[in-house]
């Protein structure tokens, strides 16, 4: 295209700007404040930004441009310089050009050139508008900007104030539209129900005229011509003038006429109060016709009453079915022929009356009908007249005569989910989509089926839809979290369904009555369970079955589902069953402890206990007499009298508690199980266990046909001494064998020769099969928590021994879930609590169970487990109670210390021999120190070596373990902080809350009463020389004393923190003692040399003298 042809608007208008307007209207353009809205070769509609933002609208038709913009200037008709700006974009985007061969533009007469101000500076736009030539920041709008202000030179004597005003002048003076009309006081407005126009463009339309008295007095034609917008205020009349704004007051800024139209297209919600305001002023008409008179415009009203209904009417006329309707509203009835008008917007007309209707989805019946005048059927006929009607999707109410009624109901359908996968190119699992249905009497309509109801001819019946349900069942799956899917529209959009959570969804909807199918398989929920128990020769087996409905599940079915983890199974019929949840809470542990055999679950005589527990909250169930007969025996537990004290036991009287500790081992040897004896720590559990092995050596003495074999022990490797020199003490006459290092004979030939054979959990990991090659009488695990991980090498070993008893010891056989329990009794009593799927996992049933569950378990395996506290047992305690706890080293730290002490034997007994015992005592008291040191742990040796582990550690941490998990308080004493130090390390990575006290600590009285008050504090961590005296530390009730200090006196203070007025309980004291190591020598020597033993403990020079060479060699020995 030609750059004349481009510019073909400016060429031919030109001379009807003036210069000004061209000038101010470039610069516009050029500084991309024109945006075009629309534009075509007819027609643009645009905005210029020009101190603010103005709209124009430019109209072609023919060669003549009609323009209008919003701007004071233009509306003074002047042309503006906002035209020009948007002629001058028409022509770059080639808009206006009407037809190909259209001649020059020239515009509508009427428009005046603008006065020509005093010339304007060049960059006088830029300094008013932040502007940015920018064509892809074309869109922002322009802002005032002094930042991007040019500062030009003033003239010498122009004064700043004139130079703010000076940009003014470029802008016409704002004149106010001219009033060139007038609104005579006598002027009536009509408000004209406009039928042709209605029905023509299918909008309630509204005309709006008007009729002047002329001067003969007579009225004139009534005028249908647009009226100024500023006569709209000006109108005397109250009710015309607020009509006419409420209709025409908002102006369309892009309007280029200024005035309302005399045509209104009324929109919902706002068309009965126009009504009722038009039939108020009393010139409300009917327009029947464009052409219509005014004599032929009938009056109308506003009945402002209760909405019309439309509704089908079913007569016999001669030997045919007429099918018409009519109006009604309650006992007002309006035929076809009186209604001109309906619009569904919400009104019905008369030829008088205008009111509201509605019309439910009948105005397609209401054209139908009053077009034809009704639907004509032969009598016979009749019934599929009915048939066709009633599935139609839009039906109103219909009146049927008496020989074509039929049953019509409205009850909730059944609601029908009907499951399948979706496969897609990008998914190798497909994922599952879910249609909702609705069951109508064996007729499933899809929710967006446009019908009302379903007519079943032969039965004669119609089914009305239940709006209600069906919204209420959609509402059921948007709970559920569930979402349509968004691959699918209208008429059977699925829902989609997790995979994951199908089980549960279905479940839950069944449960509330929904039929649920997946691929084309019903699902079915459980309705009852019959169960009975009856005898074998030595097991009981449950037979039963669990009721889905027409099908039944033997219970291994059922059990082979539960413990698969399945929700679901597979019914014989092919649909599926609902592992049944309140079923499985009644039964479920029933089931659980028992083994599938062929049609029934088997379980073994040692589960007696736990099957009479379990069946007695399920009285329904019979039993047969072998069962009853073994559940009596079980119940005469209750009347266990304590046993008497062994005549081999020495060392003291066993307390009434710990004798009826001995007879309950006694009863469980009687039946042949094993058990737990759980007593608090402290409470004496090795002395009933070395009295029940002096009772089984005696009866092996006394009675040597019965050929009972030795028992086994095993215990952690720091405990090994402390059993040999508690079973020293209590029972001497016991042969104990030390079956532990690398000297021991694995071929078991020592066994015979002795009472108890004493061995470590890693002993027993590495001669596992050796140790499975013979049977023990008893087979004992001390602290027993060591095996709590069923699939830990130790509980894998320990299940392998062979004993003819077997017995665990633990003050904490439960430390965070059951399935810990089930380690301990699967060694103590194989198949007892069923498999370990049962008590495994993080999702097996009896993991975590709730407070009845564990109520039951509790109940059923009271026999098994024996557990006094210290409360419980507290009047036949002393209130203190002390004891030296050997501890043994392991291979690392004992040759550490044996090189200490190998360096220091040889380098003081001659430095002695040389210099005297006097003048080497500083040598002697370092050398005693650093064997203490390393007694206790190798890092207060070396610091690199903090990280390692010792004897004392062991000890110590295994020990309390026990007493946090029983809810009780300590104390740990030591006179090393560095050692101290190492204890809270482990403690921070466990995550054990402790409060800590040393010389260093600024707040003693808060770590005191944190320990005091706090529940979750339960150790105390004490440095001796800081807290040995001057706490009252009430709220513990055991004390360790990690390295002792072997002065009564000194050791009594730190235990009396806990051990004082206003402690309610017994005091445990622990001293641990490092087996093999100076500790022993020096407690050996505070029997004999008290002061010499203190001296060395406290580093007191003046006593060490009176150290003899050979306390020395005893020392370093």
């Amino acid at each position: 295209m030609s750059k004349r042809y481009r510019e073909k608007l400016q060429v031919s208008l030109r001379g009807d700007f003036s210069s000004f307007a061209r000038e101010r209207g470039e610069r516009l353009f050029k500084a991309n404040a024109v945006h075009f809205n629309s534009g075509h070769q007819w027609q643009v509609l645009a905005k210029v930004v020009d101190g603010g933002t103005h709209s124009i609208r430019i109209t072609r038709s023919g060669d003549t441009l009609d323009l209008d913009c919003s701007c004071p200037t233009a509306q003074a008709r002047f042309l503006c310089p906002h035209f020009w700006a948007v002629i001058l974009g028409c022509d770059q985007r080639s808009y206006l050009l009407g037809r190909f061969d259209s001649g020059n533009a020239h515009l509508q007469p009427g428009w005046k050139r603008t006065s020509e101000p005093e010339s304007v500076p060049e960059d006088d736009l830029e300094a008013d508008f932040d502007v940015d030539r920018r064509p892809a920041d074309a869109l922002r709008q322009l802002r005032p900007s002094a930042g991007h202000r040019k500062q030009r030179p003033s003239p010498p004597d122009q004064q700043p104030w004139l130079q703010q005003l000076a940009p003014l002048k470029a802008f016409a003076p704002y004149r106010p539209p001219a009033v060139t009309e007038t609104w005579p006081s006598s002027r009536e407005v009509y408000y004209l129900l406009d039928l042709d126009d209605t029905r023509e463009t299918t909008d309630l339309t509204v005309t709006v005229a008007y009729r002047d008295l002329k001067q003969n007095g007579e009225w004139g034609k009534l005028k249908y011509q647009r009226l100024a917008r500023s006569l709209l205020t000006r109108i005397p009349n109250q009710a015309d003038r607020e009509l006419l704004l409420m209709l025409g007051g908002a102006p369309d800024p892009l309007d280029g006429y200024n005035s309302i139209p005399s045509t209104y297209r009324l929109r919902f919600g706002l068309h009965e109060e126009l009504f009722r305001r038009m039939s108020a002023t009393g010139r409300f008409r009917l327009r029947p016709a464009f052409d219509a008179t005014f004599e032929q415009l009938a009056p109308l009203t506003w009945d402002d009453g209760a909405p019309w209904r439309f509704e089908l009417v079913v007569r016999e006329e001669g030997d045919q079915w007429l099918l018409t309707g009519r109006y009604r509203r309650e006992d007002q009835i309006l035929d076809l022929s009186d209604v001109i008008l309906v619009h569904e917007i919400g009104v019905l007309a008369t030829v008088n009356m205008v009111a509201r209707f509605e019309h439910e989805g009948s105005i397609r019946w209401i054209s139908l009908l009053a077009r034809g005048g009704g639907i004509r059927a032969p009598k016979e006929q009749g019934r599929n007249l009915v048939r066709e009607v009633m599935a139609l999707p839009v039906l109103p109410r219909t009146h049927w005569p008496d020989q074509l009624r039929f049953q019509e109901t409205g009850d909730p359908p059944r609601t029908v989910l009907k499951i399948s996968e979706r496969r897609t190119y990008y998914r190798d699992t497909p994922k599952l989509e879910a249609r909702l249905m609705f069951d109508y009497g064996g007729t499933e309509v899809d929710p967006e089926d446009p019908r009302s109801g379903i007519y079943q001819p032969e039965l004669n019946r119609y089914l009305r839809r239940h709006a209600g349900a069906e919204q209420a069942a959609a509402e059921i799956l948007r709970g559920l979290k569930l979402k349509p899917s968004p691959y699918h529209y209208g008429e059977g959009r699925p829902w989609e369904i997790p995979n994951k959570r199908l089980p549960a969804i279905a479940r839950e909807l069944a449960s509330r009555g929904w039929h649920i199918e997946a691929q084309g398989k019903a699902f079915r929920n459980a309705s009852s369970v019959n169960v009975s128990l009856t005898s074998g020769i030595d097991w009981f087996e449950l037979h039963g079955e669990v009721d889905f409905g027409a099908v039944k599940v033997k219970l291994p079915d059922l059990l082979k589902a539960l413990r698969k983890g399945e929700e679901m199974i597979a019914l014989p019929d092919g649909s599926i069953g609902f592992l049944p949840q309140d079923i499985l809470e009644q039964y479920g542990m029933l089931f659980g402890l028992g083994k599938a055999h062929e049609d029934h679950v088997r379980f073994s005589k040692s589960q007696t206990g736990l099957l009479d527990v379990l069946l007695a909250q399920r009285p329904e169930i019979p039993v047969d007499q072998t069962f009853r007969q073994a559940r009596e025996a079980l119940r005469r537990f209750e009347g266990i009298a304590p046993a008497p004290q062994p005549e081999g036991l020495t060392g003291g009287e066993l307390r009434l508690y710990q004798r009826e500790g001995v007879a309950w081992m006694a009863f469980l040897r009687e039946f042949g199980w094993g058990g737990c004896l759980a007593d608090d720590m402290g409470v004496g559990k090795t002395a009933q266990v070395l009295a029940l092995l002096e009772t089984r050596r005696a009866e092996r003495e006394a009675f040597p046909e019965r050929k009972i074999p030795p028992s086994l022990v095993v215990v952690p490797r720091s405990l090994v001494y402390n059993w040999k020199q508690e079973a020293a003490k209590f029972t001497p006459r016991l042969r104990v064998l030390d079956h532990t290092g690398i000297e021991r004979d694995r071929t078991g030939a020592a066994f015979d020769g002795c009472d108890v054979v004493l061995t470590t959990y890693g002993t027993l990991r590495r001669d596992v099969i050796d140790f499975g090659a013979f049977r023990f009488d008893y087979v004992i695990l001390d602290e027993a928590q060591a095996i709590k991980n069923a699939s830990s090498e130790s509980a894998k070993a320990a299940r392998l021994l062979n004993a003819n008893h077997r017995l665990a010891l633990s003050g904490t056989p439960i430390e965070n879930h059951l399935g810990e329990l089930w380690s301990i009794f699967e060694f103590l009593n194989p198949g007892m609590l069923g498999g370990a799927h049962v008590f495994q996992g993080a999702g097996a049933a009896l993991r975590n169970p709730d407070e009845a569950t564990r109520s039951l378990l509790s109940r059923a395996l009271r026999p098994f487990i024996l557990r006094r506290t210290k409360s419980q047992v507290a009047p036949e305690l002393p209130d203190k109670i002390e004891e030296t706890i050997y501890c043994e080293m392991d291979s690392t730290q004992r040759k550490l210390y044996n090189e200490l002490r190998d360096h220091y034997r040889m380098s003081l007994l001659g430095r002695v021999d040389r210099e005297g015992i006097a003048r080497s005592k500083m040598h002697i008291l370092e050398a005693l120190l650093r064997l203490r040191q390393a007694a206790c742990h190798p890092g207060l040796i070396d610091r690199k070596r903090s990280a390692e582990s010792s004897a004392k550690i062991e000890t110590l941490f295994a020990r309390l373990e026990e007493v946090v998990e029983e809810n009780h308080k300590s104390l740990v004493f030591s006179q090393f902080t560095s050692l101290l130090a190492i204890v809270r390390s482990h403690l921070d990575r466990q995550g054990i809350s402790y409060a800590y006290l040393d010389g260093q600590t600024g707040d003693r009285q808060a770590a005191v009463e944190r320990f005091q008050t706090e529940e979750d504090c339960k150790l105390f961590l004490i440095s001796l020389k800081a807290g040995g005296v001057g706490l009252n530390l009430t709220a513990a009730e055991y004390v360790f004393l990690l390295d002792p200090w072997w002065n009564p006196a000194v050791e009594s203070q730190a235990i009396d923190r806990a051990h004082r007025i206003g402690q309610r309980n017994s005091v445990f004291a622990y001293r641990l003692i490092a087996k093999d190591t100076v500790e022993e020598k020096v407690l050996q020597l505070q029997e004999t040399k008290r002061s010499l033993a203190d001296a060395i403990i406290n580093a007191d020079n003046r006593l060490i003298g009176s150290l003899g060479r050979e306390d020395l060699e005893l020392l370093l020995s």
